[in-house]
């Protein structure tokens, strides 16, 4: 379970003197959670921010810019909704978008590049071994995609970032309720063979939310390499004619007194 405890939600961190936005490769993340057809798919958008203690520690930390929950659109409406959000001033040229692109959410990305010109990452949940980057090629041209991610990284990332005290949801974002029942009735369970599985503790329970935060927190502490001691930090082979269209360096890290 995934305690609801002070780590998750603490708007106005104690001693907490400066907070400003953290400026990299972009300043947004966008995350989304592409539900079947009819029902809700989630977008939350975070950004990117160094915090500055008042006792002189510094940090840096995701903060939920947006949440929103989107029911009943197709996914051509839901494409052209997305481009339309993030065409907005804050986040025109200075948003990662990533979707889940497992199920439905490959059909969504085509529709994102396609019709939209949109330009997502998708995040593949996989059953184990290591994160690799998705490659996908046109001519001689080769790109990043995406990452497939084994699930439990995912979760693992959001649960280090709770824990650091470095996930910071505001007061005034909206379905707090819903967020915090999606995270208490998330769960781990090990199998005879000794495997982890993670999921709800009921049928009746759903994961967009807790997905879609996921996927962003591993992005944040991998991808963009936010902080000295993340725990995850890939070095990709990307092979001959490859370049990494969209993403950021993948050895990066920040010394907060540079920007501070």
């Amino acid at each position: 379970m995934m305690q609801h405890d002070g780590r998750l939600i603490f708007d106005g961190a104690d001693g907490l003197s400066t907070s400003i936005p953290l400026h990299g490769r972009h300043e947004f993340i966008a995350s989304m959670d592409i539900a079947k057809r009819h029902d809700e798919s989630v977008l939350a958008i975070f950004q990117k921010r160094h915090i500055k203690f008042s006792d002189g520690r510094a940090s840096s930390i995701l903060s939920l810019h947006e949440l929103h929950i989107i029911e009943g659109l197709d996914y051509v409406s839901l494409a052209s909704g997305i481009r339309e959000r993030l065409e907005g001033v804050d986040y025109s040229n200075n948003i990662d978008l990533l979707i889940d692109g497992d199920g439905v959410g490959e059909a969504v990305y085509d529709i994102m590049r396609q019709n939209e010109g949109l330009n997502p990452f998708k995040i593949n949940a996989t059953g184990g071994g290591a994160y690799r980057p998705i490659i996908e090629q046109t001519g001689d041209f080769k790109w990043i995609a995406g990452y497939s991610v084994p699930k439990r990284d995912l979760i693992d990332a959001q649960k280090v970032i709770m824990q650091q005290r470095r996930f910071h949801i505001p007061k005034e974002i909206p379905y707090q309720d819903k967020i915090e029942q999606q995270f208490k009735h998330y769960i781990a369970t090990v199998t005879k063979a000794g495997n982890v599985i993670y999921g709800n503790d009921s049928e009746a329970q759903f994961d967009d939310i807790v997905y879609a935060f996921a996927m962003a927190s591993w992005f944040f502490m991998t991808v963009e390499g936010a902080s000295k001691d993340f725990m995850f930090k890939p070095k990709p082979d990307l092979g001959s004619g490859t370049t990494a269209r969209g993403s950021a360096p993948t050895d990066a890290g920040y010394d907060p007194a540079d920007v501070i």
